[in-house]
């Protein structure tokens, strides 16, 4: 009794890798990335807070929804002290 591996050569599979590679024309990939975009947008929710979204961006500190400032941070400060 003889037993036959199962190995797929690579060359098997080069015609599908190189058609799968392209998509196509400039316009046609467009034409697909808007049709993925307008079909993503109608399950997008609307941003609440978006007018903060900058600031999220450059990282500012934000406690309880309110932007930290060294004043905001000093009272915070004395709140603790005052708390002890």
């Amino acid at each position: 009794m003889e037993l036959q591996t199962l190995t797929t050569s690579p060359r098997g599979f080069m015609g599908r890798i190189h058609k799968t590679k392209s998509c196509g024309s400039r316009k046609t990939t467009l034409a697909k990335a808007f049709k993925l975009m307008k079909t993503a947008e109608s399950n997008w929710r609307r941003l609440r807070g978006f007018k903060l979204l900058a600031d999220v961006i450059k990282r500012v500190k934000f406690q309880d929804g309110i932007r930290e400032t060294e004043e905001n941070q000093q009272d915070i400060a004395l709140e603790s002290v005052h708390q002890i």
